[in-house]
C-alpha cells in the first residue's frame, strides 16, 4: 500500500514516531475547551460569547479562529426568539 502512495516505509515509520507540534497541541486544547464553554452554555454561546469567555480565562484567541474551530467541531450557536 506505501508503494500506491509513493511513501517509503522508513518515513512512514519516521510520521508514526514523530511528537506533535506545539500548534497542534495548542489548537486540541483549544478546541476542548470550546466545547466545554459551549456545553457549560447549554449549547447557547456563539463564537463571540465564547471568545469572551475564553478570554477571561487568558486565553488568547480571535473570535474568527473560534467560529472555525467551532465549524470544524461541528457547533453551533442555538437562537431564542
Amino acid at each position: 500500500m506505501l508503494n500506491i502512495l509513493g511513501v517509503s516505509t522508513s518515513g512512514f515509520d519516521d510520521y508514526l514516531k514523530r511528537e506533535p507540534s506545539k500548534q497542534s497541541l495548542r489548537k486540541r486544547d483549544i478546541k476542548a475547551q470550546i466545547q466545554i464553554k459551549y456545553d457549560e452554555s447549554k449549547q447557547i454561546y456563539g463564537a463571540p460569547k465564547i471568545t469572551e469567555k475564553l478570554k477571561d480565562t487568558g486565553v488568547k484567541i480571535a473570535v474568527k479562529t473560534v467560529s472555525n474551530y467551532m465549524r470544524k467541531l461541528d457547533i453551533k450557536a442555538i437562537y431564542r426568539s
